[in-house]
């Protein structure tokens, strides 16, 4: 469940068709609290989000073939602090997972060279792990919120909603 999201003055949905519809996307993903290896749980992440952005389907990998020089990734931090930010996702310098939150939680920021564009925070289910239908439904979701189409005007440029609050 997706329960809060951000979305910078910047955000624009046609700027991320223009670079990215039809096309790979960038994908990091830091930490890992499941067993699975670091590159089988960015693929089963990649697969989960691929198509279920709005507008042209966009393909998420740790290694894009044909948009290799778009400035916008998309960045999944799992178990981040309460404080996290996702402007920090986008920095030069990635931080680590927080030890002391829940492992279930992870943060997706889009990033537009070292700005941030949109954020959403996610709680995976209780007991989903990688690879099952319940934890690709959640970064499904998510996927979907991060890349709406208009963010809601009532929240204001730059501000954070709770989901279905502002």
């Amino acid at each position: 469940m997706v329960y809060k999201d951000y979305f910078g003055a910047g955000y624009s949905h046609d700027e991320i068709m223009a670079f990215n519809g039809n096309k790979d996307m960038k994908l990091t993903v830091i930490g890992n609290p499941y067993l699975a290896d670091n590159k089988e749980l960015s693929d089963i992440i990649g697969q989960a989000m691929s198509g279920n952005n709005p507008g042209l389907p966009i393909r998420f990998s740790d290694t894009p073939t044909d948009a290799p020089n778009s400035p916008l990734r998309t960045v999944v931090l799992f178990n981040p602090a309460q404080d996290a930010l996702g402007q920090t996702l986008c920095g030069n310098a990635l931080p680590s997972p927080s030890e002391n939150d829940s492992p279930d939680i992870a943060m997706l920021t889009l990033c537009k060279n070292t700005s941030e564009f949109s954020t959403v925070w996610l709680k995976i289910p209780n007991g989903a792990k990688p690879g099952d239908e319940e934890f690709a439904f959640a970064f499904a979701t998510a996927t979907r919120t991060l890349f709406k189409l208009r963010p809601d005007p009532r929240s204001g440029a730059g501000a954070t909603c709770l989901f279905g609050s502002c």
